[in-house]
């Protein structure tokens, strides 16, 4: 049976942190890693991080200072011994008890070096599902549109995050930068049609203040990665924006 290392980034989640560590402890799959980092929280998460620790063995917290998400992220790991790494943000959940199994199970014949399924969108007003999968949507073009696949519908072999983590420089798009490399080393990429997380639809890259960052920092990693998709599809792109601002209420 495999191990995956969970690993919930968290800083002053007492609201939201608890619900995550439910949904991974009821994992109906027992080989699991779970790994908080925290970010040196002012609240009460460390407290109810700390309670769960003693009771549940399979619980590693880190609580201090970084940097942002990324420099937690490329933390846990580091401090990860499972053979494959899944990240789920305090607020996010997996959508049953048997999530990861039913994951873990798709990986297990051919252990590809990332794995891939849908997620429902939380926006507390309703819910709905983006198909990754059924789209085949882990492709250069899509990133380089823009229209992406977030880290919560991601299995990876832990070994590729050791190896090459998250560049920092990067304040919301990091792991968009770490799929694209992957998919330019030609990495052995699966999906599966499987609804592998509930994901927080207010995250830092979904909101409206932060949408120009995301547009400088995709521009950035396709001008790195596939200069002539950059420029081929800029008009394409302005459209996507245009439209994305109104979405917001940005213009």
């Amino acid at each position: 049976m495999l191990k995956l290392s969970v690993i919930t980034v968290s800083y002053n989640a007492e609201e939201s942190i608890e619900k995550t560590m439910e949904s991974v402890l009821s994992q109906s799959y027992k080989n699991i890693e779970y790994l908080i980092i925290d970010g040196k929280s002012t609240d009460r998460t460390a407290d109810i991080v700390r309670q769960y620790e003693r009771k549940y063995n399979n619980i590693k917290f880190i609580s201090e200072k970084d940097s942002g998400i990324y420099n937690a992220m490329n933390k846990g790991a580091d401090y990860a011994t499972g053979e494959y790494i899944y990240f789920l943000n305090s607020g996010d959940l997996f959508p049953d008890v048997t999530t990861v199994e039913k994951v873990m199970e798709k990986i297990e014949p051919e252990k590809p070096d990332i794995l891939y399924g849908d997620i429902d969108v939380d926006c507390k007003t309703s819910r709905y599902r983006i198909e990754y999968a059924g789209q085949k949507r882990l492709k250069k073009l899509w990133i380089a549109l823009g229209i992406t696949v977030c880290h919560q519908a991601v299995f990876a072999k832990t070994s590729l995050v050791k190896e090459r983590g998250f560049d920092e420089s990067f304040k919301l798009w990091a792991d968009q930068e770490w799929l694209m490399q992957l998919l330019k080393r030609k990495a052995c990429i699966k999906a599966c049609e499987i609804p592998v997380c509930i994901y927080d639809g207010f995250g830092a890259s979904s909101q409206a203040a932060n949408l120009e960052i995301v547009f400088k920092e995709s521009d950035r990693i396709t001008k790195r990665y596939t200069p002539v998709i950059y420029y081929v599809t800029k008009p394409m792109k302005y459209v996507l924006r245009m439209y994305r601002r109104w979405q917001k209420r940005e213009l």
